[in-house]
């Protein structure tokens, strides 16, 4: 069956800088489940792109915006379980841009 698409824009509510900032601020609150995955990925990420983590993980953090605003296009549609792993996947892939963008300043 094909997925039907709500009357939605796929654009960010935040700007790629207010993500960062919002990240960071908040980490300290994010379950040590998600900061550890976070880790794994901003590691695989720095990993992949030795040269260009700057814009590695900014691009990941697109990404993580994208997946939001797919979610909460689609919220109508999405049972809590798929809400929740959507909020997990964006939190975790957030927490990756942002270490891989500040380790990318400390450089």
């Amino acid at each position: 069956m094909p997925v039907t698409s709500p009357p939605v824009r796929l654009i960010p509510a935040a700007t790629p800088g207010q993500s960062f900032a919002r990240t960071r601020e908040q980490r300290h609150d994010a379950p040590a489940d998600l900061i550890d995955l976070g880790a794994q990925a901003a590691a695989l990420i720095a990993a992949q792109f030795p040269y260009e983590r700057d814009t590695a993980g900014r691009a990941v953090m697109a990404a993580a915006q994208i997946i939001a605003g797919f979610a909460r296009g689609f919220a109508p549609q999405l049972d809590e379980e798929t809400a929740d792993i959507l909020d997990e996947v964006t939190c975790f892939l957030s927490l990756a841009a942002e270490q891989v963008v500040r380790e990318a300043g400390a450089r």
